[in-house]
């Protein structure tokens, strides 16, 4: 509030003191924790770029100190042989079959079993058979 509108009000002068002080204590307060839910917000950002496994376990082992320090420790925590295993490899993509070799629904005969299990009202069967076909790398609809 705005000293102005505390005069309105008819408060005496220490009574406004005290509120605009509690006032500013209080935005101070919040503005430090916006700041520091922002910062946590980074260095999860940060960590899940990375490929960390789990955010928490990584995080534990962070010093702490500003987003570069924070960038620095993870690339040494990605490249120490000991703590590697918290974060997954990544590589380009690429997908595991090409289009031409893909496996045919059709020829397999999942596509058939399907529908007949589908016709008998047999969703649980209807499951297995689309569990076996995408083990296969055929996914059905």
């Amino acid at each position: 509030m705005e000293r102005d509108e505390l005069i309105s009000l008819g408060l005496e002068e220490n009574q406004i003191e005290h509120i605009l002080q509690a006032e500013e204590a209080l935005r101070a307060e919040y503005d430090g924790r916006i700041e520091e839910i922002k910062r946590d917000y980074e260095v999860e950002k940060l960590l899940s770029e990375s490929g960390a496994r789990n955010i928490k376990s990584v995080r534990a082992l962070l010093t702490g100190g500003d987003i570069e320090t924070i960038k620095g420790e993870i690339e040494k925590l990605k490249a120490d042989e000991e703590t590697r295993f918290l974060f997954e490899k990544r590589g380009s993509f690429s997908p595991a079959r090409s289009p031409e070799r893909l496996p045919d629904k059709e020829k397999n005969g999942y596509m058939e079993r399907l529908n007949a299990a589908r016709r008998a009202g047999n969703t649980i069967e209807a499951i297995r058979i689309k569990q076996q076909a995408a083990s296969e790398g055929i996914m059905l609809l």
